[in-house]
């Protein structure tokens, strides 16, 4: 064989087995989502503008106070911590994935001191030298079969699906505050209102006891009444208890609990501003927006790469 094309294949032939790959490309499943039932989102609002689509949908409350409990939740929760710091190692790593398939270089060098004696040459005294040495070396690795490529591949998917779990802790973390934030307040209304309507009761009950005590009212009357006030405060006892707890939940969300208390401001339900509506759009623009869908067909991908 001729040198140079020798030479010229055992450059060509390296580089054409790089750009070659055991793994299989990735190809999204096929799901049979069913539109029937289902009200299709407008023209002019696409999946990914839709109302709480975009970051901060808990906004539309006009709560400065809610805003803050999600600060301090987002802030403090462990889980939003793991997920965070789960995030931050992949990011590493798909970092030095891609240090990998650059070339790497050396630089080495040593200092070399000694001492001879020359009195054995007629001169009384010793001389002393010093060696310098210094070497540089580098090298590239060859990505045949794109095991390299594969590899950072598999890196950047583990990476994304890290992502997408901590998006999820974050988006299920802050419906849990909004909703038991919610829930404080419905709970403290109904609380108000069977506080209410136990005083009418109790109104009632005095004034059907004074006419049973004049004659114009029969006992049955008087039963039925005070039935009312038993009736209405174990409904508000039970209201009471519903509360507590609420108020627990929305602790524990914070991590003040059991040490700290919240305080949720006098803003009733029907005071705050009505959130825009939703369009449900498709199945399948649903399950697009899901961070934990999005996160297992990510490592799915990564699977895929760490065939080859």
């Amino acid at each position: 064989m001729n040198p140079i094309v020798r030479s010229l294949a055992s450059v060509a032939i390296p580089l054409l087995l790089a750009g070659c790959s055991l793994a299989p490309s990735y190809q999204r499943p096929a799901v049979d989502v069913r539109a029937d039932g289902w009200a299709a989102a407008p023209a002019e609002s696409p999946a990914d503008a839709m109302p709480g689509a975009e970051s901060g949908w808990w906004r539309a409350f006009g709560s400065p106070e809610l805003d803050a409990l999600v600060d301090e939740a987002l802030a403090a929760n462990p889980d939003a911590a793991a997920a965070a710091a789960r995030v931050a190692e992949a990011r590493a790593t798909y970092g030095g994935q891609r240090w990998n398939q650059l070339p790497s270089a050396e630089i080495g060098g040593t200092v070399t001191r000694s001492k001879r004696n020359l009195s054995g040459f007629g001169i009384p005294r010793s001389v002393l030298s010093t060696t310098y040495d210094v070497a540089a070396s580098a090298a590239w690795e060859i990505d045949l079969w794109n095991r390299l490529g594969d590899t950072k591949a598999a890196a950047r998917a583990a990476l994304l699906a890290g992502e997408a779990d901590e998006h999820a802790v974050r988006q299920a973390l802050t419906a849990d505050v909004v909703r038991a934030w919610l829930n404080v307040k419905l709970l403290r209304g109904q609380r108000d209102l069977g506080a209410r309507t136990l005083a009418t009761y109790q109104n009632s009950e005095r004034m059907v006891a004074d006419r049973y005590t004049a004659g114009v009212r029969p006992a049955s009357e008087v039963h039925l009444a005070r039935q009312n006030v038993a009736a209405a405060e174990a409904s508000l006892a039970q209201t009471e208890q519903d509360l507590a707890a609420a108020r627990r939940a929305l602790e524990l969300l914070l991590g003040r609990y059991p040490s700290g208390t919240v305080g949720v401001g006098a803003t009733d339900l029907a005071d705050l501003p009505q959130p825009a509506a939703v369009p449900a759009g498709l199945p399948s623009e649903l399950l697009e927006r899901r961070p934990d869908v999005a996160a297992a067909e990510l490592r799915l991908v990564g699977a895929t790469a760490r065939v080859g």
